[in-house]
């Protein structure tokens, strides 16, 4: 039976959303709420491609340092927060004035 479902056409859906609008959505996130599960970042719909972009933004935000993952224990839950002294999403989106 798993054979037969295996040879079941599949649809295939593209997610042409770049990897920095994502970005922009976790720091809106943890602009409402300082802490967040590192599951709670992956809502419906769940495509594989969404997943992926969503994955490589947080490790961009880390990289950047822009946010930081923390576990207490091994195999508990992740939490992902805005790293200390990183601007909001509205200051990173909007330069500041020259007055």
């Amino acid at each position: 039976m798993r054979e037969t479902l295996a040879l079941q056409p599949q649809q295939i859906i593209v997610d042409q959303t770049p990897v920095q609008v994502h970005m922009d959505w976790i720091l809106q996130q943890l602009d409402r709420q300082p802490r967040l599960a590192f599951a709670a970042l992956f809502t419906p719909p769940y495509q594989r491609s969404r997943l992926v972009g969503l994955f490589l933004a947080i490790l961009e935000l880390i990289r950047a340092g822009r946010i930081a993952a923390e576990q207490d224990e091994v195999f508990e839950e992740l939490w992902i927060s805005a790293a200390p002294g990183t601007k909001s999403a509205e200051d990173a989106a909007c330069p500041p004035s020259g007055n």
